[in-house]
């Protein structure tokens, strides 16, 4: 899972970078990979096709995620909540 967002710098690398500033005390290059790997075009496909959840679903389910390991706390409604009119059932 390799690309670049910013000039030249590795996906991964920036992830981890803003890991290491969130969470010093965590394996940021670790978490970075993790996170990362929920934005997976398979694991997407595979969630959306396979297991019937919406794009919102999945989503909501990697914002999650992401603030769980940055903070080491459920997330608040609003960040995972589907956008207005979205009447996505978990």
């Amino acid at each position: 899972m390799t690309g670049s967002i910013m000039g030249t710098v590795p996906v991964e690398a920036r992830a981890a970078a803003l890991i290491a500033e969130a969470r010093p005390d965590a394996d940021a290059d670790y978490l970075a990979y993790a996170v990362l790997a929920g934005l997976r075009g398979d694991l997407v496909d595979h969630l959306t096709q396979r297991g019937g959840m919406t794009l919102e679903r999945v989503r909501a389910g990697v914002l999650a995620h992401t603030h769980a390991v940055l903070t080491g706390s459920a997330p608040p409604a609003d960040l995972v909540s589907p956008p207005a009119g979205c009447d996505d059932a978990r």
